[in-house]
């Protein structure tokens, strides 16, 4: 078996990371082409990357107790604790017995009432030649979602500015300490510092006062059975962030549609034939198959977390290839997703590849990893696209988002576009109610 390639351009005690930093998405697509199988230095410390879905699917369907989240989860665990977004092991398997019924198939119906009022409530609140902050805008409406699923209640106003202003100063934090010196980062005091230590303390003491408000909703009397408050807190913490994922695909999604006037157009078309004159309802969701097929094809070329860490607990043998405990190893949606053995034409938005023949004679579907697999798989993604999809009709059949700029991706977290103004246009057959 040939030995794995290293990949060049490590520096002295930095490794690989100052080029990690620098570019990412473009550092990781250009090693792929080295091997199935990368190693790369952070810092001091080797590291390697798994390109091959194949790889990875084995990576995280393997036995609990080969691996962990890694270094990156565990630098989250400041504001979301032993939460189910960074808890492992049999403590991780325990809460998601709990949490996951919560977002199982058979519970998403009752979701979805409101989601389908609050997809509405938003685009009716628009008027043409308004202009808003495209990532903001949806960050509240995707905060508001999973505020109703957990409390029963919309955040309040002062609350969704919390999370806006010290959410991205968490998310940046825990990738510069997951990533790169956490010693130096944390040992010596600047802006950065300052930022992620007032949004871990913020952003805590609000959770702490919602779950002590909301404490008898039937959402958190069901995930807290069996925990105490801390623990709920850490869940609680742990799903409200996780709605910046969601708020992240909707954005790139109406940035993809302005670029897409074809898709665009076929996306009115459906929401003009299933939905009609009248406010979208949740037993649309099925009948809106090509633009499900929209969004499964924006997570797959934004998928919006871009990188996965893990690490062996035990000695491990992927790829033929044995790995000694302690080991690294990441994985990248983003770069798998660009893969042409496995996406044809992979640069290029095709809502197409998802449907029909096209579909089936593809084997891209097992290359397909937006919400991850296995045990840590994210619970919420069915969850997602339908809150996702009953937005994209709601917005359709009255408006078009145009950016004032062409957004790029900006890889932190997240893979969050850039932030973008958009204005609001009537479209070319828009109705009013």
């Amino acid at each position: 078996m040939s030995p794995i390639p290293t990949v060049p351009g490590a520096l002295p005690l930095l490794g690989h990371t100052a080029r990690l930093a620098a570019g990412p998405l473009a550092f990781l697509e250009a090693q792929r082409r080295q091997g199935d199988i990368t190693r790369i230095r952070l810092g001091r410390r080797p590291a390697y990357l798994l390109n091959h879905p194949g790889l990875v699917r084995a990576l995280l369907t393997a036995p609990t107790r080969q691996f962990d989240r890694g270094d990156i989860f565990r630098e989250g665990r400041g504001l979301l604790g032993e939460g189910l977004a960074v808890a492992d092991g049999e403590h991780h398997l325990t809460r998601r017995r709990t949490v996951q019924p919560l977002f199982q198939k058979s519970r998403l119906p009752d979701h979805f009432p409101a989601m389908a009022e609050h997809a509405t409530a938003r685009a009716r609140s628009w008027r043409a030649g308004q202009r808003f902050a495209l990532n903001a805008e949806m960050t509240d409406l995707a905060l508001t979602v999973i505020s109703h699923t957990l409390f029963g209640a919309p955040l309040s106003d002062h609350d969704l500015r919390t999370i806006r202003r010290h959410l991205p100063g968490f998310f940046q934090g825990v990738a510069y300490r997951g990533y790169g010196p956490r010693a130096l980062l944390d040992g010596v005091p600047t802006p950065e510092r300052a930022r992620y230590r007032a949004a871990v303390t913020t952003l805590r003491a609000m959770f702490e006062k919602l779950v002590a408000a909301h404490r008898d909703s039937p959402a958190l009397a069901a995930i807290g059975e069996g925990a105490d408050e801390a623990q709920l807190v850490d869940d609680v913490a742990s799903l409200v962030t996780g709605a910046h994922t969601t708020a992240s695909t909707a954005a790139w999604v109406f940035h993809l549609l302005d670029r897409h006037p074809d898709v665009r157009a076929r996306v009115r078309e459906e929401a003009d034939t299933v939905v009609g004159d009248r406010d979208v309802r949740p037993d649309d969701i099925p009948r809106l198959t090509y633009t499900g097929h929209v969004l499964t094809e924006t997570l797959r070329y934004y998928p919006p977390v871009w990188l996965f860490p893990r690490r062996a607990t035990v000695p491990v043998t992927l790829g033929g290839h044995e790995f000694p405990a302690g080991t690294q190893l990441f994985y990248s949606p983003y770069v798998i997703h660009r893969d042409p053995r496995f996406h044809p034409r992979p640069t290029v938005f095709d809502p197409g590849r998802w449907t029909g023949a096209r579909a089936g004679a593809s084997p891209h579907r097992t290359a397909y990893l937006p919400f991850g697999a296995g045990v840590h798989g994210c619970p919420g993604g069915d969850y997602a696209l339908a809150e996702l999809v009953l937005l994209v009709a709601a917005v359709g059949r009255r408006w078009h988002l145009r950016p004032d700029a062409r957004a790029v991706p900006r890889p932190r977290t997240i893979l969050a576009p850039s932030p973008v103004t958009v204005t609001v246009e009537p479209r070319a057959a828009a109705r009013t109610v």
